[in-house]
C-alpha cells in the first residue's frame, strides 16, 4: 500500500474523528458552563451525573457554591417532610451562597475521601463533610454501599492529584483493592488500583505498559462525563431562580420545632420519631428490632482508617472542610441494644483524628436524647436540621 493510500484510508479518518471529538467536548463544556447557573442541578438529590462525576462538580466550585458530602440525609425530597434540609436552608443573608449537596445512601468515608481529592480548587468554598455513627457498626457495617457509591473517573482524577502524596494514593488503592476485588463491573478500576497499591518492579514494569491504555480510558470518561453533564444541564436550563432565604433564628426554630412535634410520637417508648415510620414497624417487624445489636460493637471497624485516609486528602490539599459527626435517634439505638456507652466510642476516636489533623468539626452527639430531633433511626427531622444548619452557618461566617 503506497503512502497516499495509507493517509486517505489510516490517517485521514483519524484525524476527523479525532477533530470530531474535541469539538463536540468543547461545545458540551462551553454550552454547559453557559447553562449551569440557571440549571439547579447542584440541587439533585442521588444523581450520579453529578455525584460520580468531575465536570459539574468543577463548576459548582467555580461557580462558589457551598460543598455538601454525605448520604441519605441529604435526601430533600418533599415526601420526607423536611422544611430544613440544606437545599431548602441555603443561601442566607448569612451564608449567601447556593448549596451542592453530593451523595446517596451507603457507607461513603472512602468514597469521599477519593472525591474530595479530585474536585479541582476545592478550597477555594466553603465544603461539608457528613460522617454518621451507623457506618462504624461492627467491622464492616454497609461495604456494598461504597461499591455502589464508587466512580472510577473520580478515582483516576485522584490518583493524578500532584498535590496528594504517593504514599496516600498507594494507601487509598489497596482499599480500593479490598472494596472492589471481585466485582466484574470494577475490572479496570481494580487492576489499576493493584498496580498502584505498592511500588515492587513488576508492578511498576506494568504500569508504565498499561500507561496508554489508562490514559486513553481517562480521557474517554472525561468525554462521556462531558457529554452527560450537558445533557443534564439542557435539560434542566431555565429552570431555576436564585432565592435568598430570609431566617429570623428564634421565630424560625420555634416554627420547626412545632411542625415537628406534629409529625413525631410523644414518648421515649415510641422513640420520639415520625408517628408514621414508628406505626409501620409497630405493626410489622418491632420485635426483630429489639436488641438486634446488643452484640454489635462501635470502635474497631475499618471506617475509622477511611475517616483518616480522608483527614490525609484534606490535609494535604491544604483545605479545611467542616467535619460533622451525626448523632443518631439514642431512644432507638437504646431499645436495638447498642448502648450510650458504645455508641459514643464513635465520636472519641473521630474527635482524636479530627484533632490530629487540625481539622474542624461539630460534635453532634449531644443531638441523640432531644425529642423530635429524629424522623426515624438516624435521620433528622425539620427541627434537627435546623440545628444543624444553624452551626454550618454560624462557622462559616463567625
Amino acid at each position: 500500500m503506497n503512502t497516499k493510500k495509507i493517509i486517505s484510508c489510516v490517517v485521514a479518518p483519524l484525524v476527523i474523528t479525532g477533530l470530531l471529538v474535541y469539538s463536540v467536548n468543547e461545545y458540551c463544556v462551553r454550552k454547559t458552563e453557559e447553562w449551569y447557573p440557571t440549571s439547579g442541578v447542584w440541587r439533585l438529590y442521588n444523581n450520579d451525573v453529578k455525584d460520580k462525576g468531575i465536570a459539574l462538580l468543577n463548576l459548582s466550585v467555580k461557580n462558589g457554591h457551598m460543598m455538601m458530602f454525605g448520604t441519605s440525609e441529604l435526601n430533600n425530597s418533599p415526601d420526607i417532610k423536611v422544611t430544613t434540609v440544606p437545599t431548602s436552608f441555603y443561601p442566607n443573608q448569612y451564608l449567601n451562597r447556593e448549596v451542592d449537596i453530593v451523595g446517596y445512601a451507603g457507607a461513603d468515608t472512602l468514597i469521599n475521601a477519593i472525591r474530595l481529592g479530585s474536585i479541582t480548587n476545592l478550597g477555594n468554598v466553603p465544603s461539608v463533610y457528613i460522617s454518621s455513627f451507623a457506618w462504624f457498626i461492627d467491622k464492616e457495617y454497609y461495604k456494598e454501599g461504597i461499591q455502589k457509591n464508587f466512580s472510577e473517573l473520580q478515582y483516576y482524577k485522584f490518583m493524578n492529584n500532584p498535590r496528594v502524596s504517593g504514599e496516600t494514593k498507594k494507601e487509598i488503592s489497596r482499599a480500593v483493592v479490598y472494596v472492589l476485588d471481585n466485582k466484574k463491573m470494577f475490572n479496570e478500576s481494580i487492576l489499576y488500583a493493584k498496580l498502584y497499591s505498592d511500588n515492587t518492579f513488576l508492578k511498576q514494569l506494568a504500569r508504565v505498559m498499561l500507561k496508554p491504555f489508562y490514559e486513553a480510558r481517562y480521557a474517554y470518561l472525561n468525554f462521556r462525563d462531558n457529554i452527560r453533564a450537558y445533557k443534564l444541564v439542557k435539560k434542566y436550563q431555565n429552570k431555576y431562580r436564585y432565592q435568598e432565604k430570609n431566617i429570623k433564628w428564634q421565630e424560625d426554630r420555634d416554627i420547626v420545632a412545632k411542625q415537628s412535634r406534629a409529625l413525631c410520637t410523644t414518648t421515649p417508648s415510641e422513640m420520639f420519631a415520625y408517628k408514621k415510620w414508628y406505626n409501620w414497624h409497630k405493626n410489622n417487624d418491632i420485635d426483630e428490632h429489639k436488641d438486634k445489636f446488643i452484640k454489635s460493637t462501635v470502635g474497631d471497624s475499618k471506617e475509622y482508617d477511611y475517616h483518616e485516609l480522608l483527614l490525609k486528602v484534606v490535609s494535604e490539599e491544604k483545605i479545611k472542610p467542616l467535619v460533622i459527626l451525626t448523632s443518631a435517634n439514642g431512644y432507638y439505638w437504646d431499645f436495638a441494644g447498642l448502648a450510650k456507652s458504645e455508641r459514643i466510642k464513635y465520636f472519641d476516636k473521630c474527635i482524636l483524628l479530627q484533632e490530629k489533623y487540625d481539622i474542624p468539626y461539630l460534635n453532634l452527639a449531644y443531638m441523640s436524647y432531644i425529642p423530635y430531633t429524629f424522623r426515624d433511626q438516624a435521620h433528622y427531622t425539620s427541627q434537627g436540621w435546623f440545628e444543624v444548619n444553624e452551626k454550618i452557618t454560624k462557622h462559616f461566617t463567625k
